[in-house]
């Protein structure tokens, strides 16, 4: 597929700036919420800041003294699923600052945690298997089989009709991804890819067409409606850390631990390729046009490691 690169303009001045903000341990992993008006951020000590960016409002909780590997919301943005990596996955409603772990799963190491809305149902990946709940509200749990070595990353699709499961084995420096139905979560396809290592971050795009697919210096987009076809693929200069379709599908965003970012048109296979300056976490794409990269940078005082939060705005033809 032939490609065309254009520069994206990020800018640098304080006016680009939507928020910018200190926290006392290293930023681990982000989520915005409502779109692009709110960003939840987690840490390495299991807390959990939640940003507005509209108005100067914030909310602090305490999860665990662990490390948050992953924020998702359930139905709403007030209430959010929060995976810790040694201690499970915890239940937050912010409407009553009420906070409850799921008990008894059968997992020790979270990875990575996913909702398929339209079914009630969370999926969780870690030790050598997924987790999927038949039902939110009490946790009826049923192990899957992964198919993929350290399973890392898991998504559903719009449609709750399928999940994908990623991971890899350094040991080969490949990625492996597999796809299940969910109305029996037998494997659809299992795919490898080679010089990747693993898939850390999974995406579909609004109609479940198409599967971003993330790892170690490496992405990939799959066309669902041709059996997961190899469509296009991208290089990045470190582990992608964010992997996001725009609400209509026209933009796959790409951003990797080095600063590096990518914006691929759909429509017209154009890359915008630009760069911030620190860990890109997350990305929104809002309903004026713009759309918001949220990255830390890790700053070191006295021994301590803190992170600077910076949420950018970005126009996608700038």
């Amino acid at each position: 597929m032939y490609m065309t690169t254009k520069a994206l303009q990020i800018g640098k001045t304080d006016a680009d700036i939507i928020l910018q903000h200190t926290i006392k341990a290293q930023a681990w992993r982000a989520r915005f919420l409502f779109d692009s008006r709110a960003i939840a951020i987690g840490d390495t000590e299991g807390n959990l800041l939640v940003l507005d960016l509209e108005r100067d409002n914030q909310e602090s909780y305490t999860i665990a003294r662990d490390h948050i590997v992953a924020i998702e919301c359930i139905a709403s943005p007030n209430q959010l699923l929060v995976g810790t990596l040694l201690q499970g996955v915890y239940w937050l409603n912010r409407s009553n600052n009420m906070i409850r772990q799921l008990s008894s799963l059968s997992i020790h190491v979270v990875h990575d945690i996913a909702v398929a809305s339209l079914q009630n149902r969370i999926g969780i990946v870690g030790d050598h298997i997924a987790l999927v709940s038949l039902n939110i509200d009490d946790f009826d749990q049923k192990i899957v089989s992964a198919h993929v070595p350290n399973p890392s990353s898991i998504v559903f699709s719009p449609d709750s009709f399928v999940m994908a499961v990623g991971g890899g084995d350094e040991t080969d420096e490949k990625a492996h991804l597999c796809l299940y139905e969910t109305n029996n979560f037998e494997p659809l396809r299992v795919m490898t890819f080679a010089d990747a290592i693993c898939i850390d971050r999974l995406a579909f795009d609004h109609k479940g067409y198409l599967l971003a697919a993330g790892g170690y210096q490496q992405c990939f987009l799959l066309d669902v409606r041709q059996v997961f076809v190899l469509c296009a693929s991208f290089r990045m200069s470190s582990w992608v850390t964010a992997l996001r379709f725009s609400g209509d599908g026209r933009w796959l965003f790409i951003g990797d631990d080095s600063g590096e970012v990518i914006l691929y048109s759909t429509e017209t296979n154009m890359i915008h390729h630009g760069r911030v300056e620190g860990i890109v976490l997350d990305v929104a794409f809002g309903m004026d046009g713009f759309f918001y990269i949220a990255y830390c940078q890790d700053e070191f005082s006295n021994g301590n490691k803190s992170s600077s939060i910076v949420v950018k705005k970005v126009h996608p033809t700038s």
